[in-house]
Formats: structure tokens, sequence, C-alpha cells
């Protein structure tokens, strides 16, 4: 069965001067206007679909904003990487598209990613961020918007574990996983999507990050191999808030 992908807006940005900058588009948008920064954007070559997952990561966040509430405010970019650091950051620190402050009962830190793939990374990069807010906020959560996904789904056609490219078998993909998927204890849950390209288990051979086959963004599951029970998974948590994923076309 398709995994259902959500319909990223085209019209989130304004490419400007022949396509060297980028500006959000806060007329269409108005709930940019809570924002300090834009996408990462190269001036030659810049790379917009890039920019459009970190602008679309930042309505998001945005959309939690509460109608009240005059602290609220989103940090993209190189902002971003300001509210972090206080300043640049050094070589080999990792940064993150998006940090909002929003209001929830109180003022939480909401992280955002936007990635052409590599969740893992994704993960990394939100671990590093919560070190550095550490005593500055609750953390309350993340999402990461993606247009690339490698998974594997339960065929009830084919009676297997099938991998995935993107809705499109990949026989590759199937081959490498059957005889980990086979082998493991407890069994991988038929109900559920695993995500390849996202965190795996130390000493295992399968992913860990799982969701539901519904449209996003979706909270991420943790499905932990290492204690019995075949359904022993939890929400993937960041702080006091769970990590959602939007897979986007």
């Amino acid at each position: 069965m398709p995994l259902p992908r959500m319909s990223m807006p085209r019209d989130l940005l304004h490419f400007t001067h022949g396509g060297s900058g980028v500006a959000l588009n806060t007329k269409r948008y108005p709930e940019f206007l809570h924002v300090r920064g834009v996408p990462e954007f190269a001036a030659i070559k810049g790379d917009q679909e890039a920019a459009l997952r970190e602008a679309f990561a930042t309505l998001l966040i945005a959309r939690r904003f509460a109608a009240y509430g005059d602290q609220q405010a989103i940090y993209l970019g190189e902002e971003s990487v300001r509210f972090l650091y206080g300043g640049s950051k050094k070589s080999g620190d990792q940064d993150c598209d998006v940090v909002g402050k929003v209001l929830a009962g109180g003022y939480g830190l909401v992280l955002g990613e936007g990635k052409g793939a590599d969740l893992a990374k994704a993960w990394s990069q939100f671990c590093s961020a919560a070190e550095r807010l550490k005593g500055r906020g609750v953390l309350s959560g993340g999402v990461i918007v993606t247009n690339s996904l490698r998974w594997m789904e339960w065929s009830t056609a084919r009676n297997q574990w099938v991998g995935m490219m993107n809705n499109v078998p990949d026989e590759k993909i199937t081959q490498n996983v059957a005889h980990a998927v086979s082998e493991a204890k407890p069994p991988l849950m038929k109900d559920k999507v695993y995500l390849l390209d996202s965190p795996w288990e130390d000493g295992h051979q399968l992913p860990s990050w799982c969701i539901n086959p519904q449209s996003g963004p979706v909270e991420i599951y943790f499905h932990s191999r290492t204690s019995p029970g075949e359904r022993n998974a939890r929400k993937l948590m960041l702080g006091a808030g769970a990590v959602r994923l939007a897979y986007v076309v």
C-alpha cells in the first residue's frame, strides 16, 4: 500500500535576484511574520527544494503558535545558529534548521529539520541542539520534513517484508533485509512501516524507527527489540514532545 505523502506548498518562498536569494512569502503565509531569518540558500546554484523543505518545517512549527504569548518566535537558518551558539558555530559543530519558541501551557522549544534523506542525521542534529538548549526552556518535540524515504513494509500479497523506495518496490533492499527480518526476535510489527534511513540499534541489523502508514505529519515510534514483547514500541520523544515526520511531495 502506498505511503501517503503530504503536498508541500510551492509558494512558501520567493526566489529573488534572479534565483540567487530567498525570502519567505509572508503575504501568502502570515505565520512567517514570527520568523527571524531565511532558509539556508547558496547564491550560486542554491538548492530550492532544500530551502522549501526548511520553510515547510518552519510553517508546521509556526502553526503550533498560540493566539497569545508575545515571546513566541522562530529562528531559521543563520538565525537558528546564532540562537543556539550565541554567534557563529565552530568547525564540526552541528546546527539545526529551525528552532521555534511556542506557547502550549508554557513556553517550549520545538526543533525542525528539512532533509532530502538521512533521518539519522536529523536526529543527531536534534540531540546536539538539545544539549545547547539546556536550561533555556523545555524541549517540546520536533518535526522532520523529507521528500525521500526508504522503508520496509509488510506485503500481504507477497506474504513477506518488502523494501520500498518512495513507494516503488526495491528488490535489492528486500533481499538485503530478508535474513535479518526472519531472525528478528521479537518480530517486526506488520501494521508499521520501518524507516531504513533512521538510527539503528547497536547490535541489530534492522532500523528501530517506525511509523503508522497514514498521512502526516506522523508520530515516529521507537521499536526496541532488546526487550521481550512483539509490540514494545514507544513514541520517539524530544524532551516533553513527540518527534513527527512529514513525508512530502
